[in-house]
Parts: structure tokens; C-alpha cells; sequence
């Protein structure tokens, strides 16, 4: 089976990688440069789900052989309840056969001097990990952590819920 991955990130390649193989699927991860058709820090439930389903449609469409195309889109959530704003990843799963699932991961609160920043410099959040420490591999999570979480097992993750969905 021949599964289309709509980034060439690294970190979203091992962690698509791993969740196939928990899930027992054997197949060919193919990777592919994809726009989100959202903007390059997004906002809200809406913009991170269709920029994920955007960049599954694409692989999907780019990769003719594909059976199956995957997208992820990390943007940022913002809980005005409590004035708080929150990183998390959304995948996006579609079968060339019509099936779909979306899932969201894992998401953790950002601190607002960032989230000022973002806005102020439109500049995404990742970029914002990399000038504070260029080893980190746009991981705020890893770098809020000091190692130990990454971004690569949240995404992983929520692969995994969106696999859930199929039977393979």
C-alpha cells in the first residue's frame, strides 16, 4: 500500500512512521511538499482542520498510487474562558476510496509574551523554538520540556486516533 504524507517535515515523517507500523500497516510512505491554502500560523479548530484536510487532498491528488494521504496542520487554539492559548496538531486522514477521519493531539499552553510575538511579527510559533534554540526542531513542546516530551510523539498520537477510524 502506498500512503501519500502532505509534508516533508521530518519530524511529522518519523512520527507518521511510527504510527503506521503500530497500527500493522506495511506500506510505502511517500512524502510530498504540499500548501495548506491557510495561513503559515493558524488560528482556531476551522483553519488548523482545513489546512490539515487541504494538504491530505493534495498528497492524495499529487500521488496518483496513493491508497491513502495524510495531513497535518499544528496552529494555535485560544480558550477565552480562561485566556489561554494552546498549541495542537490536526490530522487529517482520507482514503482514495471516500473514507475520512480527523483527529486532534495533544495540545499545550503557550505563554502569551509568545503569543504576542506571533502577532505582533508574523512569525509562526515553531520559528519562534528555533531563534531560542536552533537544535530544537520546531518542537515547543520539547523545548517547554526540556526534552521530555516531543512534538513528533503528540502528532504520532493523533495519527493514531485518525487510523483508528479504518480497518486496514
Amino acid at each position: 500500500m502506498k500512503i501519500a504524507i502532505g509534508t516533508t517535515s521530518e519530524l511529522k515523517i518519523r512520527a507518521c512512521e511510527k504510527a503506521l507500523r503500530k497500527f500493522g500497516i506495511d506500506g510505502e510512505l511517500i512524502s510530498i511538499k504540499t500548501e495548506s491554502g491557510v495561513n503559515d500560523q493558524p488560528y482556531g479548530f476551522g483553519e488548523i482542520s482545513t489546512g490539515a484536510k487541504n494538504r491530505a487532498k493534495e498528497a492524495l491528488k499529487n500521488v496518483e498510487s496513493a491508497e491513502i494521504g495524510v495531513g497535518i496542520e499544528n496552529g494555535l487554539i485560544h480558550i477565552e474562558e480562561i485566556d489561554q492559548w494552546f498549541d495542537m496538531p490536526c490530522i487529517c486522514i482520507l482514503h482514495r476510496d471516500g473514507g475520512e477521519s480527523v483527529a486532534f493531539g495533544a495540545g499545550y499552553d503557550i505563554p502569551l509574551e509568545m503569543i504576542d510575538k506571533i502577532k505582533n511579527e508574523n512569525i509562526e510559533l515553531g520559528k519562534i523554538i528555533q531563534e531560542l534554540d536552533p537544535s530544537a526542531e520546531k518542537d515547543p513542546i520539547g523545548y517547554f520540556s526540556g526534552g521530555k516530551l516531543k512534538r513528533e510523539e503528540i502528532i504520532q498520537q493523533a495519527i493514531e486516533c485518525a487510523l483508528a477510524k479504518f480497518k486496514f
